[in-house]
């Protein structure tokens, strides 16, 4: 134990923690995605994208069930499954950059194919992210640097796309590039970090025999809590509100609204480099306050949807350009803000939802991780949704959609949040299941 901890300090606790950069591919794919494949039929854009990143949820429980029962792998169980999926998703971004050559058809499914691909590897690699390091991180300091680095990941996509994004497939080329290789980088510095505590995960006791059903049923059993159950729907539909603002905002509304240059690359900045201030600052505000910081969630995304009504009288009223601008761009920034504060809520609520399932870190992220999935599916399904009415009801109605959609589904996702701590479970800590383990992962 002595040595896990010598372990997680210093360079070592740095290293585990920039893991959180290996997202840079999922937030730069979210931005970058819609737009390549304006040859795909909506309809088939919106299935295709929502099953791909969608099926892959029904696979976890068992790659759960295999990564946790491993005794096979001398090394420690969980570095050959983090390192091949975390390999093959900043391979699936660079196998992106094909799909342009093939028909419309061939588009679509390989789109499918690749965000299945992405989806499932990213998930395996959080799970073993997060079963490390409830091991090796047990002061939570490696953790708290990962979340800085996954916020930074939010302004690395939004400078990419504002400095090499054009419009054409060699910018998506190079931004995909580099985001492959800061993915690879994060996997890198997660294993070097973590090498030297691997023996204390290697398995002695049996592997334990359940049947399929048994292990979907352990899987989803801290749904059975309520107040799990609502930080679940809260962060499925805050994940929803991300990737629908990430991948449609910025063409449905600013594109169209200023253009490439003067609307696209600065909402995208904006938004982007607000997230991670806010984030951080209302995190730590409210450190021992989760309930002031869920509080603080749904004002901000309650003040954002009064905003986004404002912004579609825009759309529709002559205005001045100024005006037209300042709205806008205002919207942009609190959206930053919005979510921010919506990201700092959802990891206050992961501490109470992890302490009140009775399971460990590992499986208790696994499943917050699929819920995340289904949500960033809903959204980029919403993307198409969108075009469908601006190709139908014209591009300011399309325009007004998103922007009201994505404030109203992020203050949903908000109020839900917030009805998780009203609950009598929350403060009080549910026991462990039966054979359960706070060191070894559940048996």
């Amino acid at each position: 134990m002595n040595g896990r901890k010598k372990t997680a300090s210093g360079l070592g606790g740095a290293l585990y923690g920039t893991g959180g950069l290996s997202v840079i591919s999922e937030v730069v794919f979210l931005l970058l995605f819609s737009v390549e494949f304006v040859n795909v039929h909506p309809v088939a854009l919106m299935a295709g994208s929502a099953a791909g990143i969608g099926l892959p949820v029904l696979i976890m429980p068992l790659c759960y069930a295999f990564v946790n029962g491993n005794t096979a792998i001398a090394t420690g169980r969980y570095h050959l499954p983090m390192a091949v999926a975390g390999l093959l998703s900043a391979l699936s971004y660079v196998m992106l950059l094909g799909i342009d050559a093939g028909n419309a058809v061939g588009q679509g499914f390989a789109l499918a194919g690749l965000l299945f691909l992405h989806s499932l590897s990213t998930q395996i690699y959080l799970y073993a992210y997060y079963s490390i390091g409830q091991r090796f991180d047990q002061s939570g300091n490696a953790t708290a640097l990962r979340g800085i680095f996954t916020l930074l990941t939010a302004i690395t996509a939004a400078v990419l796309v504002t400095f090499m994004y054009d419009g054409s497939l060699y910018s998506v080329a190079a931004i995909t590039a580099v985001a492959a290789v800061i993915s690879v980088a994060g996997i890198v510095a997660v294993y070097f970090g973590t090498v030297r505590a691997m023996p204390g995960f290697i398995r002695l006791e049996p592997k334990h025999k359940r049947s399929v059903k048994e292990n979907y049923s352990r899987f989803v059993s801290p749904l059975r809590t309520r107040p799990v159950l609502m930080f679940s729907i809260a962060a499925f539909l805050t994940c929803a509100a991300v990737g629908f603002a990430a991948s449609a905002l910025p063409s449905a509304v600013y594109f169209y609204a200023f253009g490439l240059v003067k609307g696209f690359k600065p909402a995208v900045l904006v938004a982007g480099a607000l997230i991670v201030p806010m984030g951080v600052f209302i995190y730590k505000a409210c450190r021992h306050r989760p309930k002031a910081c869920a509080n603080a969630a749904v004002t901000l995304s309650a003040v954002q949807t009064a905003l986004a009504a404002a912004v579609s009288v825009v759309f529709f009223v002559p205005a001045h350009e100024a005006i037209k601008a300042l709205a806008l761009y205002l919207f942009a920034a609190l959206a930053g803000v919005a979510m921010g504060a919506s990201v700092a809520s959802g990891w206050h609520s992961n501490e109470y939802g992890e302490r009140l399932s009775g399971c460990t870190s590992g499986r208790y992220y696994c499943l917050h991780n699929c819920v995340s999935a289904l949500g960033f599916a809903l959204g980029l399904a919403l993307t198409p949704a969108a075009d469908i009415i601006s190709s139908g009801a014209g591009e300011a109605a399309g325009a007004t959609v998103s922007c009201c959609v994505y404030a109203a589904i992020l203050l949903i996702g908000a109020v839900v949040s917030r009805i998780g701590y009203s609950g009598k479970s929350v403060g009080r800590s549910i026991p462990p299941e039966p054979g359960a383990d706070v060191v070894n992962e559940e048996r």
